[in-house]
């Protein structure tokens, strides 16, 4: 049984504490600092909700495009591992000039990079999509 609220769910009421109520009575100096935690608190947060769900995509979706075999659920450390590998793979067919515009690669590369950035601004910033 998962106790209520989450960990997700602390975090936020513990930043709406934060800036509602804490925020008030920091120094001036202080006061960017205290939004920064808070900011990270909400991203953070974001990203519990989110799981690791989007990593998963992002990694299939780069497999795809690099045609790469599909390989089933990792560890979550070799997740981030093989994300990091299949970007610096797509970032030197990009430097190469093998995913120009107007190119079949180019498109695919596109429309992968911005999917990423899109997940990106979901966990950082989501009303900016609105």
């Amino acid at each position: 049984m998962r106790f209520q609220p989450d960990g997700a769910a602390l975090l936020d009421i513990a930043c709406t504490v934060l800036r509602e109520e804490i925020l008030a009575v920091v120094p001036e100096q202080n006061r960017l600092s205290v939004l920064m935690i808070a900011n990270a608190m909400r991203i953070a947060g974001r990203q519990l909700k989110s799981g690791d769900g989007p990593a998963y995509v992002e990694m299939e979706t780069l497999r795809d495009l690099l045609s790469q075999p599909v390989v089933e659920r990792v560890m979550p450390t070799a997740l981030e591992e093989q994300l990091n590998s299949l970007n610096k793979e797509l970032s030197a067919i990009i430097r190469r000039g093998d995913a120009d515009p107007g190119t079949i690669m180019g498109s695919q590369a596109y429309s992968c990079l911005r999917q990423s950035a899109r997940q990106a601004v979901i966990e950082s910033n989501p009303k900016y999509l609105e």
